[in-house]
């Protein structure tokens, strides 16, 4: 404050240098033109002071939250569409400064509210276009996906699905996917993560799998079930941790997972069975008018190779063996999949060697047979014993036809297989549930009419007599998120060929499962407030700018 002696009054030269228009509030021009002299209230003086810094920093705060969530809306657009953010030279000169960059001037060209705020218009520190800046409110926008899904997970039991590939740097990437059913009765089935493990010991996996349920504040004594690819290159360490996890939770039963390439090999045949003349024309046009001779040579090799009787053969005979198994393969990579019609299904595909076919030894019993054998050997491995046992207990809760299939001694078997849910007591309680539950719902003309466990499951919410039938309802529950398919993990990673591809092949595994988290899991990142990302970004760590 400065005082003038001859006028007995008191001016503010911050204000009168620097202010801003706030009006006549605390002061206002008192402080600039006319000067302060009612000293009986000197409190005034500390008042006014406050309320400038206030009037301030809500307008500071208020700009770089529009600052913020500008970038937060093109990140969510380059992240949905699994695009780049940087680009080779990013400089003031450059013709093209990268997506972010670039959307961001787009952005800003269309919005003439946000142009005076943002890029070279605001301080340099305070921009929020730096790689870092970039990298951190991605890694908020995936934790508040994950943490989305962990909430609406709760405290129920889940299913731990897992495979692993190599990324475009031939590194190995363990991807994880959650399933579980939450409490409105409804199935999710979500991507919860990629992590890279250096080596692919049993150990190494374990670690992993801890190392991200400690993050998310999950433990293994709540995996219901597990699953993983039989095909994959790591079935040794898989059956490995398999084993650890059992013995961390016997109730954690292991699917092997079906092929669920069958439906696309299906389609190929069919395309190239429908496409055979014309892809013939073609190989002929370049067999003859190729542009040099090692075009002209494949396409000879080719066309021999389709017209020869065994290859002629042999894919009218594949076409046929898939498509007796088509209807398997799809219901599998369903994910609201009713596990009682797969049963089914399975059963179905297992009756037999298909009918023998009057030809050639070599075509009948080295040919035939082998394809035979090996669709059959896949169909085993899937549905083991005590698979096919827990399966066949199951089968018991389906609705179909007045529930002809229920049977009371069989579903307390399917309970003994989780003793961690069903104590001796609760075994005996389940058995009066039981008897009492048939009979409510054969006479009941609400679920007369359904068609799976799915239905009666959504319906017993609905009906809220998943209260009076609690010990009925944990086993629909249990029998609900049995891990079938791995379609969820071949969605990851053909997610991970579009985000890490021959251009971004040196992105840090962090930023990819950030990038992948939010790609994947687009429908839950979609309904993620911004503010909820800000005060995530916020929380990190200390800001320059502060909310």
């Amino acid at each position: 404050l400065e005082y003038r002696i001859e006028k007995d009054t008191a001016f503010c030269l911050c204000c009168y240098l620097f202010r801003h228009n706030f009006g006549k509030q605390s002061g206002g021009d008192t402080f600039v033109i006319e000067g302060f002299t009612n000293w009986n209230k000197k409190e005034r003086l500390s008042s006014h002071i406050e309320v400038a810094i206030s009037k301030q920093s809500k307008k500071v705060h208020d700009l770089y939250r529009r600052r913020l969530t500008s970038s937060i809306d093109c990140f969510r657009f380059l992240l949905k569409q699994g695009l780049a953010f940087r680009g080779h030279d990013e400089s003031t000169n450059s013709a093209n400064q990268g997506n972010f960059l670039e959307l961001l001037k787009f952005l800003v060209e269309h919005n003439e509210s946000i142009n005076h705020i943002v890029l070279e218009n605001t301080l340099e520190n305070h921009q929020l276009i730096a790689p870092k800046i970039q990298k951190d409110i991605v890694n908020a926008a995936a934790l508040e996906t994950t943490n989305a899904i962990i909430t609406d997970l709760g405290d129920e039991l889940f299913v731990i699905i897992v495979d692993e590939a190599r990324d475009i740097s031939n590194k190995e990437q363990m991807a994880i996917a959650l399933c579980y059913v939450n409490k409105k009765g409804s199935i999710g089935e979500h991507f919860f993560g990629m992590v890279h493990v250096k080596d692919t010991t049993t150990l190494s996996l374990k670690m992993a799998i801890d190392e991200l349920f400690c993050k998310h504040g999950l433990s293994i004594s709540r995996i219901l079930g597990q699953g993983y690819d039989g095909a994959s290159n790591m079935q040794g360490e898989f059956c490995g941790l398999k084993s650890w996890i059992l013995k961390e939770n016997s109730s954690a039963f292991y699917v092997h997972f079906v092929d669920t390439r069958w439906g696309s090999h299906y389609a190929t045949l069919i395309n190239l069975i429908l496409m055979y003349s014309s892809i013939i024309d073609v190989l002929k046009i370049i067999k003859e008018d190729g542009s040099n001779v090692d075009q002209r040579a494949k396409a000879n090799d080719l066309l021999h190779l389709l017209e020869d009787f065994d290859f002629a053969f042999t894919l009218h005979l594949m076409k046929n063996v898939l498509g007796i198994s088509n209807e398997l393969s799809q219901a599998l990579q369903r994910k609201d999949q009713e596990i009682i019609n797969v049963m089914n299904l399975g059963r179905s595909q297992r009756g037999g060697k298909a009918q023998a076919i009057t030809t050639e030894h070599h075509y009948c019993v080295e040919l035939f047979y082998t394809v035979v054998d090996m669709q059959l050997q896949e169909l085993n491995d899937h549905f083991t014993e005590t698979n096919t046992q827990l399966l066949l207990c199951m089968d018991c809760l389906n609705p179909t036809n007045l529930f002809s299939t229920f049977d009371n001694a069989r579903l307390i078997e399917f309970a003994k297989f989780y003793p961690c849910e069903f104590s001796a007591i609760n075994l005996v309680m389940l058995n009066n549930q039981l008897e009492t539950y048939i009979i409510d719902m054969r006479n009941n003309i609400e679920f007369s009419s359904l068609k799976g466990i799915k239905n009666i499951y959504e319906k017993l919410v609905e009906t809220r007599r998943h209260i009076v039938y609690p010990l009925v309802y944990l086993l629909l529950k249990l029998a609900m998120i049995l891990p079938v398919a791995t379609t969820t993990m071949e969605r990851a990673f053909s997610a991970m060929k579009i985000v890490k591809n021959r251009l971004r092949n040196r992105m840090g595994d962090a930023w990819m499962n950030d990038c992948l988290v939010t790609y994947i899991e687009k429908d839950v990142f979609n309904k993620i407030d911004n503010e909820l990302i800000i005060q995530q970004f916020q929380n990190m760590k200390s800001r320059g700018g502060q909310l």
